[in-house]
């Protein structure tokens, strides 16, 4: 997935929001992460998608943290849709997993230094997550 690095979060964006995300460490809309594919945030967090075709969240430790459980399903690869849907897909395009947030244009992913995984709408609104934050 491409990663944008150096990016200014803007002022007004609520504090929360701000700290999470000034790892900056971002994957923007229309994006694929391929099967053996890892992406390493800086505080050590680690979202690959296996060989096997499992997509998962390691801690610093490389705790197993969330998985999509899709190892069985012939995953090929993770896509961040131009229209906010983040979906695992298997060899011939059709959906195994989803988030369910089709009609979010301009959404982005979010690898926090918390530890989560975040699905963000253009406003900064969270679509779905991982819950695994840690405080």
């Amino acid at each position: 997935m491409e990663q944008k690095s150096g990016t200014e979060v803007p002022a007004k964006w609520s504090e929360r929001v701000r700290t999470a995300l000034e790892v900056r460490s971002f994957a923007i809309a229309d994006a694929r992460f391929e099967r053996g594919q890892r992406w390493i945030g800086p505080s050590g967090h680690m979202l690959e998608f296996t060989q096997e075709g499992n997509l998962e969240l390691r801690g610093p430790t490389a705790q197993l943290l969330w998985q999509s459980k899709t190892s069985a399903g012939n995953a090929a690869a993770l896509i961040l849709k131009m229209n906010g849907e983040l979906v695992i897909v298997d060899w011939r395009g059709y959906p195994l997993w989803s988030t369910g947030t089709a009609g979010n244009e301009g959404a982005f992913l979010a690898l926090q230094r918390d530890g989560n995984l975040v699905l963000y709408s253009a406003e900064m609104t969270a679509l779905w997550e991982t819950g695994t934050a840690v405080a």
